[in-house]
């Protein structure tokens, strides 16, 4: 039952680790960068963070490449592109603590879609996990539901952090299970959304403002989310030990609580504390198998 840690496990640990931390702080800066236009946002946090990850990874493309690449995995790209813009913008929309526990239900979207493509039947462990990673939605709504404060205005912030969901979950299954999309390519294609969301701007907001402030917030976001967190990421995968990489993401929702928590968007209270913890165990459990665990993590 005890795992045998080598170098390559504390690696996963190490950059892995990392880039949990980094992606955990997501949410409260959108949150606090509302008052900046959603599409410049998005711009401008993706093409600062493209271009570091590109140059961290050392990427380098003849637009020949790049043309192929874009006509080959557009709908990787696409994917990518709805992810990116839903979860900000449901978290403009609805009430974060909301937002992130729906957007978070993500693996076990997966784990329903990698059992529908197999033709498989879930484990008892997965089962429960998936389970109660369903009921702490509901945990967290009681006392909204109770109070009938559920107001339709958040309809929007829902339905885009349930579209954000399965994008990233569609996403992880066809580049985690396929193998025929190339993930180094993660920040030339965060980059791209990036231009696409600026092409958006001239179309859609003639005059575009933001102050110099906002932009250096904006900039320091994409290098630690999207320039840092990714590249990161690629190398803990790199280490190949799937099992340890999913457990550590199972924290990304209960740290990003916290920072929610801490920041003084998130009330803290018992319903919250509750369901986050529902959603930590049940990411655990999806991720163990109902015999022994691996030797080597």
């Amino acid at each position: 039952m005890i795992a045998i840690f080598d170098k390559s496990c504390y690696k996963v640990l190490g950059y892995g680790g990392v880039a949990v931390l980094f992606w955990s702080f997501s949410a409260y800066v959108i949150c606090t960068l509302r008052a900046v236009s959603l599409l410049i946002f998005l711009s401008v946090t993706q093409i600062v963070g493209g271009l570091v990850g590109i140059f961290i990874e050392k990427q380098t493309s003849s637009l020949k490449a790049l043309k192929t690449h874009i006509k080959t995995d557009w709908g990787y790209l696409l994917l990518l592109l709805v992810n990116f813009f839903t979860y900000p913008l449901a978290l403009r929309s609805a009430p974060a603590a909301h937002v992130d526990l729906i957007f978070y239900i993500w693996p076990s979207l997966l784990i329903c879609l990698e059992l529908l493509r197999k033709k498989q039947k879930p484990s008892k462990l997965k089962s429960l996990g998936v389970l109660l990673c369903f009921v702490a939605l509901f945990v967290l709504f009681i006392p909204d539901l109770l109070t009938s404060e559920v107001k339709g205005s958040y309809i929007l912030g829902y339905v885009a952090s349930i579209v954000g969901a399965f994008s990233w979950a569609i996403y992880c299954l066809f580049s985690n299970y396929y193998k025929r999309y190339d993930m180094s390519k993660t920040s030339l294609d965060i980059f791209l959304t990036g231009i696409f969301f600026a092409i958006a701007i001239f179309l859609f907001e003639p005059r575009p403002v933001v102050s110099f402030r906002s932009f250096t917030q904006l900039s320091l976001y994409g290098l630690v989310v999207f320039g840092l967190a990714f590249p990161l990421w690629s190398k803990a995968s790199n280490q190949n030990h799937p099992f340890l990489l999913s457990m550590l993401a199972s924290f990304i929702p209960v740290l990003s609580i916290f920072w929610l928590v801490v920041g003084g968007v998130v009330t803290l209270s018992f319903w919250v504390i509750s369901s986050f913890a529902l959603v930590l165990v049940g990411g655990v459990l999806t991720q163990l198998k109902s015999t022994k665990l691996r030797k080597k993590c």
